[in-house]
C-alpha cells in the first residue's frame, strides 16, 4: 500500500527488534515503501547521544523525514500509549533529534530518555514523512533506550496511511491479543479452580 491509497488505516510493522550498540546507523522503513526513512544510533560513538534522524542525514543535505521533539532544543519525549502525534501539524519536527544528550554549552541536557540508575527507558517516538504540497504522513516508534549500558532497541512502529491525519500511540495489535488471551486463558484456569 502506499502512501496515498484512497483507504485509510494505520499499518503496524509487528515486532523487528533492531538493536543499535554504537555510531552504525540502523536503519527502518516507516511507510513500508521499500525505502529506509529513518536512523537510530549513537552519534559521534558517544553513549551520550544517543539519537534519531532522517536517512541520509547531512548539516548539509536535503534530509526530509521529520522526528518529534518536545523542544528547539530537538530533545525527545518519552511518550506513552494515548500520546497523539500530529494534532498540531509538523510542530516541534526536526531531522534530527536526541534521545539523551549533555550539551557541552549552557543550553544543558536534552531529551528525556536518561535514568541516572542506569534502568532502561521504553516509551514511543512521534515521526512525520513530508509529502508533496505540504502535506504528511505520521508515525511513531517504540524504542528501549539505556544510556550507560550503550542500549537501544527498536521493538516496533506504526504508520497512518491517510495524509495529514493525526495518529494515536497504541500497543501493537498482535501485543494485544497476546495479552487478552493470556488474560482469557488465566480467567479460565480461576474458573476451574473455584469449581474444583
Amino acid at each position: 500500500m502506499t502512501a496515498n491509497s484512497a483507504k485509510a488505516e494505520v499499518i503496524y510493522s509487528g515486532p523487528v527488534d533492531l538493536f543499535a550498540l554504537d555510531n552504525t546507523p540502523v536503519s527502518f522503513d516507516l511507510d513500508f515503501d521499500g525505502e529506509n526513512d529513518f536512523d537510530f544510533f549513537f552519534g559521534n560513538n558517544n553513549s551520550e547521544k544517543p539519537s534519531i534522524r532522517t536517512v541520509n542525514f547531512s548539516n548539509n543535505g536535503p534530509g526530509q523525514n521529520l522526528v518529534f521533539a518536545k523542544d528547539d532544543l530537538e530533545g525527545l519525549p518519552v511518550l506513552q500509549v494515548g500520546a497523539v502525534i500530529g494534532e498540531n501539524g509538523p510542530e516541534n519536527f526536526y531531522r534530527e533529534t536526541w534521545f539523551y544528550k549533555a550539551w557541552e554549552t549552557s543550553e544543558g541536557v536534552v531529551g528525556d530518555w536518561y535514568n541516572a540508575d542506569g534502568e532502561t527507558v521504553t516509551g514511543y517516538v512521534g515521526l512525520a514523512i513530508p509529502r508533496e504540497g505540504g502535506d504528511y504522513n505520521y508515525g511513531y516508534a517504540h524504542f528501549s533506550v539505556n544510556v550507560q549500558g550503550k542500549f537501544m532497541e527498536l521493538h516496533d512502529f506504526a504508520y497512518e496511511t491517510e495524509l495529514n491525519t493525526p495518529i494515536t500511540v497504541v500497543p501493537e495489535p498482535a501485543t494485544v491479543l497476546l495479552l487478552l488471551g493470556a488474560t482469557g486463558l488465566l480467567a479460565a484456569r480461576t474458573r476451574r479452580s473455584r469449581q474444583a
